[in-house]
């Protein structure tokens, strides 16, 4: 039987060896391997359930245009992306990233260049981060791992990651580097990450404006200064480099158009600012971080033009998303401040007590169970290949990038690798009269087939025969585990559609 004794000599090592491990961690040695491994985990968990999305047939339906921009400009053509009707791809935001991801397409696989770098924005994130838990906000390694498994557990990151492409998103990374060296002083640090974040879009001027704005307002003004001016003239310039480039309005969410909006109907502009859905967003943005950010409203600000414009201008969950990659950045860069604010000053470290560390990490859990998509009750393990995507993958591949398709939503992705295709449009009275005018090959799932009446699918029957159109038989037909239900232009029958 053990001793008290020998119990007591076994506690007391292990204290010591747990005490050992802490200030190891609270040294260089931990700054440096924490959010490394804090980094690559991210990385993994999201390119992993993003290409198991990708491969399933529930791919998302966004990428679609992503995929075939990329396609497009691998293969020198003028990056006109028929899937969303025909626009330029810098049309309407100029987002420059989208140029070496498409040559970089050239070589590699699409999906994972495009997803792969998404993934890595995101995750990357996480190493700016730390150091400004760390170096600027001096929290202890405790407060810093909480705030970073926050991020980790943010439902918002998850959206982005699992909704196709963004090009904003290096947006998230950026903020926070250009953070980092406006409240350090860092010069190049700063103007080296602005510019990678103006890659992403014009609308990301107006962050890195806002940016700017709150190192004004926390007495970095020399830095701020510069970022207002910058994000600024970058927001400006990259509207009207669109317009020139396109040939298009640039204008879905520019603050010209929604100020002179507001203007002449400021209660239209509040109603909608004041919604359940913008409300609702409100929750869910501030919510996971316990509303800290509240306690530093000088660095939260900043990030409000850019998210009343997004709101403000297209209030629908999916551009809204699109465009909320700036308030992930300003999110946690004011949450670690407010735990800074809230903790007792120690010798070289602010101390934060256990139970609103506990209470964050509890809220960060809750809601990313609730509201994030790969929430455990999406079942995400269920995601990936399976032998319907596996057969529409087949059949895809016999089809040749010189066909034209017009095919259901739920494809468009697999099928993007060509210069014309288009969704069909399930809300029109007659389908047939829309798809006929041009597109050799016409594909839809068997659901799609079957959620018509019987009526419907007559005359839609009838009026394809009648433009010439057969459905694909032998060896034109796809597999029976493929579900779908695909129309030739008559000419095609017989050969690969």
């Amino acid at each position: 039987m053990v001793s008290r004794n020998t119990l007591r000599s076994l506690a007391k090592r292990a204290n010591a060896g747990v005490l050992r491990l802490w200030g190891r961690a609270e040294g260089p040695g931990g700054d440096a391997v924490i959010p490394t491994l804090g980094m690559l985990v991210l990385f993994a968990v999201l390119l992993s359930s993003s290409l198991r999305q990708a491969s399933g047939p529930d791919a998302a339906t966004g990428l679609a245009g992503d995929l075939q921009s990329a396609w497009l400009i691998s293969t020198g053509a003028e990056p006109l992306v028929s899937v969303e009707g025909g626009a330029h791809a810098l049309a309407p935001n100029m987002e420059l990233i989208v140029y070496p991801l498409g040559w970089l397409s050239g070589a590699f696989d699409a999906t994972a260049v495009l997803l792969g770098t998404q993934a890595l924005l995101l995750s990357s994130a996480v190493l700016p981060l730390w150091l400004i838990c760390r170096r600027d906000a001096s929290l202890r390694v405790g407060a810093a791992t909480v705030v970073l498994g926050g991020y980790a557990l943010y439902p918002l990151v998850h959206t982005l990651n699992l909704t196709g492409f963004h090009p904003g998103v290096i947006a998230v990374p950026g903020l926070l580097w250009a953070a980092h060296g406006g409240l350090t002083g860092n010069r190049s640090l700063f103007f080296g990450a602005i510019t990678a974040v103006a890659l992403g879009g014009a609308d990301q001027g107006l962050a890195v404006a806002g940016l700017g704005v709150s190192l004004w307002l926390v007495g970095r003004g020399s830095l701020g200064r510069v970022g207002v001016v910058a994000g600024g003239s970058w927001w400006v310039v990259a509207s009207l480099g669109s317009m020139w480039v396109t040939g298009d309005d640039p204008a879905p969410l520019t603050p010209f158009r929604l100020v002179g909006e507001a203007l002449g109907d400021p209660w239209a502009a509040l109603t909608v600012l004041g919604s359940e859905s913008s409300v609702s967003r409100l929750v869910v943005s501030l919510g996971p971080v316990l509303f800290l950010p509240l306690l530093a409203p000088r660095l939260l600000v900043g990030v409000l033009p850019v998210q009343v414009m997004a709101i403000w201008g297209d209030p629908s969950e999916e551009v809204v998303a699109a465009r909320s990659a700036p308030l992930i950045a300003f999110v946690f860069l004011s949450t670690a401040f407010a735990l800074s604010r809230l903790g007792r000053p120690g010798h070289d470290r602010v101390r934060i007590d256990r139970r609103l560390l506990v209470a964050l990490g509890v809220a960060a859990m809750a809601f990313f169970v609730v509201d994030a998509p790969l929430s455990p009750y999406r079942e995400p393990w269920t995601w990936g290949p399976n032998v319907t995507s596996e057969a529409r993958s087949r059949y895809f591949d016999t089809v040749p990038s010189t066909t034209s398709v017009r095919a259901s939503t739920e494809l468009l992705a697999g099928l993007a690798r060509r210069p014309d295709l288009a969704a069909i449009d399930d809300s029109a009275a007659q389908q047939a009269n829309d798809v006929a005018g041009g597109a050799e090959v016409v594909m839809m799932t068997t659901d799609l087939w079957a959620s018509w009446d019987p009526v419907r699918r007559r005359v839609f029957a009838d009026t394809m025969s009648a433009s010439g159109y057969e459905l694909a038989r032998g060896g034109s037909a796809p597999e029976p585990q493929a579900d779908l239900v695909v129309w030739v232009r008559a000419e095609s029958v017989g050969a690969s559609p």
